[in-house]
């Protein structure tokens, strides 16, 4: 195997890596959007209204079609320099920040 061939060999492995990590994370971005969510409902649609409890299945449907309507944020030139680590987990900590500040709201209920 020569040089160059091991070289793109493993420039394709990387972004090949790089993208299903990509892929992975969006997914688990979508599913903690979706327990939260429903957990949200759960705390003031369900207690408040009386309304049925909403399934995971439908609230990750819900998640991903909110996703869908709110569209894809298209980086401005200068703004590509993003710190992608930082934002992958930003992915997570943001709905889990949300789901903090669900659960203190349900103290003044």
């Amino acid at each position: 195997m020569s040089n160059k061939f091991a070289k793109t060999l493993g420039v394709a492995g990387l972004v090949v890596g790089v993208a299903a990590l990509f892929a992975v994370m969006l997914f688990v971005n979508a599913v903690v959007n979706a327990w939260v969510f429903s957990q949200l409902w759960q705390w003031y649609v369900v207690d408040f209204f009386q309304q049925p409890q909403l399934p995971m299945a439908v609230a990750f449907g819900i998640s991903l079609m909110f996703s869908a309507l709110r569209g894809m944020k298209i980086p401005k030139k200068e703004d590509y320099n993003v710190d992608v680590g930082a934002s992958l987990v930003g992915l997570i900590v943001f709905p889990l920040i949300i789901l903090i500040m669900g659960y203190v709201g349900t103290w003044f209920l």
